[in-house]
């Protein structure tokens, strides 16, 4: 005789009836989502964490780790004469002679001639290329048309004639130029500035100072100065002035 199963009998806080449909209606869900659920594609998420990088406090902004380097490894100049000089000493390390190549990089900045008019030779040309491209061009680049001719021999010179004996009394002899340095203020330039306003800072004259820095100063830094004129005075410029 069969055995009848009381649905109603309590099991828990639920009837055994409701039990088994609780049972059977979880195991059929689980079905039914491995079954329809198996071809889906995973839905992508977009990453908007940007770059790894470390925050800077305060700011929000947030820097590499690992910040790329300069691949370059050139130095940054702020002056066609801080160029000029660096360029000029390169080329004296490279073996060439100091004076030819104070001279190319000197008449190159100016334009392509000196401040007596004697333009570039082939050979000084050739230096002011060297340094290009090992430099790049100067901060504010200069256009200089390469040589079109060999500059000439230069004349052997004439037989050597002294000067006639003089009678009585002899004239003093010249003294040798004096190379040393007068004292000075080295003023660095900034915008709006102009010789006239630097000078007065130290109650001088804007003549008296701009005499002083083509007098005084190196053949690259004169023909700068020479080639810009008093009344333009790039930012970061060194003036000095004589005290």
């Amino acid at each position: 005789m069969a055995t009848k199963i009381d649905f109603g009998k309590q099991i828990g806080p639920l009837p055994l009836g409701a039990w088994i449909v609780v049972v059977g209606g979880g195991l059929g869900i689980a079905v039914w989502n491995r079954k329809n659920g198996s071809n889906d594609a995973p839905i992508p998420v977009e990453d908007t964490s940007g770059d790894a990088g470390v925050g800077v406090g305060g700011t929000g902004d947030f820097l590499p780790v690992n910040p790329p380097a300069d691949s370059s490894g050139d130095a940054t100049y702020e002056t066609n004469e801080a160029w000029g000089q660096a360029a000029i000493n390169w080329l004296i390390a490279q073996g060439y002679s100091p004076g030819i190549a104070s001279s190319a990089i000197t008449k190159a900045l100016n334009g392509g001639s000196d401040i007596s008019g004697n333009k570039m030779s082939i050979q000084e040309w050739s230096l002011w290329s060297l340094a290009l491209t090992h430099f790049g061009s100067p901060p504010y680049p200069v256009t200089v048309n390469p040589p079109v001719s060999v500059p000439g021999p230069i004349n052997a010179p004439g037989p050597v004639t002294k000067p006639p004996p003089v009678i009585g009394n002899k004239p003093p002899a010249p003294k040798p130029a004096s190379t040393k340095t007068p004292p000075y203020w080295e003023e660095i330039a900034h915008r709006g500035d102009s010789i006239s306003s630097i000078a007065a800072r130290h109650h001088k004259g804007w003549k008296e100072t701009w005499d002083f820095n083509l007098k005084y100063r190196s053949a690259a830094t004169r023909a700068i100065l020479k080639s810009r004129g008093p009344n333009l005075i790039f930012d970061g410029t060194r003036i000095w002035v004589p005290k």
